[in-house]
């Protein structure tokens, strides 16, 4: 096996509530789709072409018709679902009420065509996907149109991990992910040259990874916590803790910044917004004077900044906890590890040994290979959410794990936010393109034309042989 297998380019932040990839699927003209990365899930699935029971997306609905590698699953085959006139099927349900059914299809998959072996002119991953024809709750609001589940699988449950390891030696099967602030990377196969601190990584029959938490400190001193096992959810914006746990570490921090050295302190009533988030006050909100948190693992501990569990919102007029209370879910967990407790680690799944590597990083992309614009053979380009989110988010205690998209989104081109403004012509759709280049010509044909009226004679003719192309 490679040293890199795959490279998947992660776009969202933890503002907007999600990280995600843009695949290609399909051929000979694959198709975009956004896939939340969801280490929680066992399914990838995409909005499928004709169904009238799904929200809008960022991308259009995949379309399997015009994929001439794309087929259905039949039943005499081995089916991951339930058999339905002799089509293999799939219903979802999650633990808040959302749901997702649909076909279960086999096509190939690429992730950023810049990336070594993983997209372009090369073969896809050949897998299995689900194409869903009913999406329900926070499904049919968020802006990505599917899930990219990252469950080891089965070839009874053959998952897109189980498809890229399948003929891999087994201490091959490992994937790496690494969340930034915003954007991430996602690679398959890669041992990265140093050497991450491991810890034992439970994998359960449902696909679900967790590790032992065996508590917390703040700024050194241990607090009177049982917390146990913690499942790791990438879907997840934030971390969960058993509802006695919660008030005790929310307790320690107030007792470290006191009445007013970290701002006024979150209500105990009001809104989700009032009762998590500090107010500022007589000094500007400032997360230096907020104290170091630490999670005490199996034989190890890992620090949790005050730029992880806190949270800008209105303007910096408030710093919000990323952190949240939750019942015992189905599978025994106290604890969900969410992506507020990823960020600015490299974790390193390793299925093979079962172990979870975890290092301190800034999250760039590996050095083999650089960031690309992912565009399919037709020259679109995907598209990001809004950078901030317009509201906060409104998250149950017992909610879906897998996904929780911030509300009040919107979509907008790449490279039209922040500092990427540079990138905006670049990825513009065709028509839009169009726009720009016609546009263009028609300053620089009027630039051209007052110059050629008011220049002197050898100016003159100068200038009307530059605009001669203009004039036609």
């Amino acid at each position: 096996m490679n040293a890199l297998v795959r490279l998947a380019e992660l776009r969202g932040s933890l503002e907007e509530g999600v990280y995600y990839t843009e695949v290609m699927v399909g051929s000979p003209r694959p198709q975009n789709a956004s896939l939340i990365v969801d280490t929680a899930s066992w399914i990838t699935e995409m909005t499928c072409a004709g169904c009238k029971v799904c929200g809008k997306h960022i991308n259009p609905q995949f379309d399997i018709a015009r994929s001439r590698t794309a087929s259905l699953l039949s039943c005499r085959s081995v089916c991951p679902g339930l058999c339905h006139k002799d089509k293999c099927t799939f219903k979802e349900k999650y633990l808040e009420g959302s749901s997702l059914e649909g076909l279960w299809f086999q096509d190939q998959l690429r992730f950023d065509p810049g990336s070594p072996d993983g997209g372009g002119k090369g073969k896809g991953i050949f897998a299995t996907f689900g194409c869903s024809f009913k999406e329900t709750g926070l499904f049919a609001s968020q802006r990505q149109n599917g899930i990219l589940g990252l469950a080891p699988g089965s070839e009874a449950k053959p998952t897109l991990v189980y498809h890229i390891f399948k003929k891999a030696e087994r201490n091959s099967h490992v994937f790496t992910l690494c969340l930034r602030r915003r954007g991430g990377y996602l690679t398959f196969g890669q041992k990265r040259s140093h050497g991450h601190a491991k810890v034992p990584l439970a994998i359960s029959s449902h696909g679900k990874y967790s590790i032992q938490v065996q508590g917390m400190k703040v700024n050194g001193k241990t607090l009177q916590v049982r917390l146990g096992k913690a499942q790791l959810d990438s879907a997840s914006t934030l971390t969960y803790l058993p509802p006695h746990a919660e008030k005790v570490l929310r307790r320690a921090i107030e007792e470290h910044c006191g009445p007013s050295h970290c701002g006024h302190p979150p209500s105990s009533g009001g809104d989700e917004v009032s009762r998590s988030c500090w107010r500022q006050g007589k000094k500007s909100l400032s997360m230096h004077r907020f104290p170091v948190l630490s999670w005490i693992l199996q034989g190890m501990e890992v620090q949790w900044m005050p730029s992880q569990y806190l949270l800008r919102h209105e303007n910096n007029q408030r710093l919000c906890y990323t952190f949240r209370p939750t019942e015992v879910l189905p599978d025994g967990s106290q604890v969900v590890l969410g992506a507020s407790w990823m960020i600015n680690q490299e974790l390193l799944f390793d299925i093979g040994s079962k172990r979870l590597g975890l290092w301190n990083s800034t999250c760039q992309s590996p050095a083999l290979t650089q960031p690309t614009p992912l565009q399919n053979l037709r020259g679109r380009a995907g598209k990001w959410p809004s950078p901030t989110p317009k509201s906060f988010p409104s998250i149950l205690p017992n909610n879906r794990t897998q996904i929780m998209p911030f509300s009040g989104t919107s979509p907008k081109l790449a490279g039209i936010l922040g500092s990427d403004n540079a990138m905006a012509v670049l990825l513009l759709p065709k028509t839009e393109m169009g726009t720009v280049w016609l546009a263009s010509g028609l300053v620089l044909a009027g630039t051209c034309a007052s110059l050629c009226a008011f220049g002197r004679r050898a100016l003159w003719r100068f200038l009307r042989d530059l605009c001669k192309p203009w004039r036609r």
